[in-house]
Formats: C-alpha cells, sequence, structure tokens
C-alpha cells in the first residue's frame, strides 16, 4: 500500500472515529448585540428552565447565558404598573450537536412564553440549526455547529422579543 493511501485512510478514520456520540455544549455568547428599547428592566422578570431530560452537564450555564442575553436587552429605565409586568419565561426544549455521515449536526430549540398580568400573551418555539463537515478532530467543529444552531435560535427569540407586547 502506498504511502499517500496509508496517510489518506488514516486521515478519514480520525474525521469518523471518535466523533460518533452526540455531544452537549455550552455555546459562545451571541455575536449581535440585541435591544429591548420598550421594556424597562424593573418591569420584567424573565425565567430560564432545561427541560431535556435528562439534564445534562451544560444546563446551569446554558440557563444563565440565555437569562443574560434577555436581561442585559432591556432599558434601565421605565415606568409599569403592577398589571402591566411582563414575564418571560423561556424552555431549553434542544440544545446539542450529533455527528452523521462526516457531518456535525448541531440543533437549538427554545420554546418561549410572555405573561402579562398573569394571562399568556404570546407563545413561539425559536429554532436555529448548524452544520459543520469534520475537517479537524476534536471538539472544534461540533462547538462551531453549536453557535450557529444557537445563534439563529437567539437571534428568532430576540426578534420576536422585541416585536412583542409594549408597555
Amino acid at each position: 500500500m502506498s504511502t499517500w493511501l496509508k496517510v489518506t485512510l488514516v486521515l478519514v478514520t480520525l474525521a469518523f472515529l471518535g466523533c460518533a456520540s452526540e455531544q452537549h455544549l455550552v455555546p459562545d455568547v451571541p455575536k449581535p448585540s440585541y435591544t429591548l428599547p420598550q421594556w424597562p428592566a424593573d418591569g420584567v422578570t424573565v425565567e430560564v428552565e432545561d427541560v431535556r431530560s435528562p439534564r445534562t452537564p451544560d444546563s446551569e450555564k446554558l440557563m444563565q447565558l440565555i437569562r443574560d442575553t434577555i436581561l442585559h436587552t432591556l432599558r434601565t429605565t421605565g415606568t409599569h404598573t403592577p398589571e402591566n409586568m411582563l414575564r418571560v419565561h423561556v424552555a431549553v426544549i434542544q440544545h446539542s450537536a450529533s455527528f452523521s455521515a462526516g457531518f456535525w449536526t448541531a440543533q437549538t430549540a427554545l420554546k418561549a412564553t410572555i405573561l402579562k398580568a398573569g394571562q399568556q400573551v404570546n407563545e413561539w418555539t425559536s429554532v436555529g440549526e448548524g452544520r459543520r463537515w469534520n475537517t479537524l478532530p476534536g471538539l472544534l467543529e461540533p462547538q462551531f455547529a453549536s453557535n450557529t444552531a444557537f445563534q439563529k435560535a437567539m437571534d428568532d427569540l430576540m426578534s420576536r422579543l422585541a416585536a412583542g407586547p409594549k408597555f
């Protein structure tokens, strides 16, 4: 067998071995700067829960990242009354990366519910997907796919929040 063929077989084997499991990764902080200028920080509560079963080691960090992203977009001052307080509830339905046929595919699904004065005013699911060819063994490719999926889901979540109820 030629040296070139051996090297090729080793590279192909490395590309496929050790990657066949599903991974749960904490994504990077979202890149865009979101704003919710119509929502005062003292008039909104944000709850995030991870409803995946079983819970994964990344659960707490992922929930904190989502909560912090939303809270940092609120304006610092404003007027509100108890009857127009908003509660934003975000449930992490899915956030994982899996390997198949040479690709890392990551999915993120976030279910958001907005309640005003205890009444549900809006609910939706924001979904993102990222795919990445497994060119390098290790965590680079699944992390990139995971970041892409998370970014797309957060972009959708934040744009819908921005279009949501006004004070």
